[in-house]
């Protein structure tokens, strides 16, 4: 049965792409939703002993999804739309849940050395993210900055539970999160560009693949 909804999912993956590829908004905004119930599934059927917390990452991005695709949620404003904020919520959340889940999968961490290196990467990259994007942030600037917080220090769970656990997947699952979600924020704030979609939607699913995948 669980390759039965890994079908799925990777059917409704693809036809998604596309439908992003092609401008096909009405196609896109049907099958969007449909993506992370599909991994949820695949995951829960899957899974040994399934993480109640990763099923709800999961189902936060399924919110989010939904939030994010209805009309005007991504266009730039004075004022955030409230859908942006609910997306931005859903997926912080899902990023809570999702290192509440490395954190307890680790007995053991990597060395002091590699953890700090990690961390000073990923330093190096929220400032380089954040001072790209400041000047156009406006009234976002608290609720973009906190999300970056979470979100890099998601990866920064994800790539050294990997390392502890021998699962490379995990950490180049939290590296895709952080592309997605920065082409997606370029997009919103300097304006979208022709494949913007193709490229959030590619890296995203991707991302909670890798993620769900380093579970199982």
């Amino acid at each position: 049965m669980y390759l039965l909804m890994l079908v799925l999912f990777l059917l409704c993956a693809l036809v998604h792409l596309w439908a992003s590829a092609a401008r096909r908004v009405t196609l896109r905004r049907i099958t969007k939703p449909l993506l992370m119930p599909l991994l949820l599934a695949f995951y829960i059927l899957s899974a040994a002993r399934p993480e109640p917390l990763a099923a709800a990452a999961l189902l936060c991005g399924f919110v989010g999804d939904v939030a994010l695709v209805m009309p005007g949620a991504e266009e730039k404003r004075e004022k955030p739309h409230p859908l942006l904020m609910a997306g931005l919520g859903a997926f912080a959340l899902g990023h809570l849940c999702y290192i509440a889940v490395f954190i307890r999968g680790v007995t053991r961490w990597p060395s002091v050395w590699t953890m700090v290196l990690a961390a000073a990467a990923l330093c190096l990259l929220f400032i380089k993210i954040f001072l790209e994007l400041r000047p156009h942030m406006g009234a976002l600037m608290p609720t973009g900055t906190a999300y970056l917080v979470v979100l890099l220090t998601m990866a920064f769970f994800a790539g050294m539970s990997g390392v502890a656990g021998g699962a490379p997947l995990r950490g180049m699952g939290g590296l895709f999160f952080i592309l997605s979600d920065y082409i997606l924020a370029r997009s919103i704030l300097l304006g979208e560009r022709r494949c913007t979609h193709l490229a959030v939607m590619s890296t995203y699913l991707t991302a909670q693949t890798l993620l769900v995948l380093s579970l199982l």
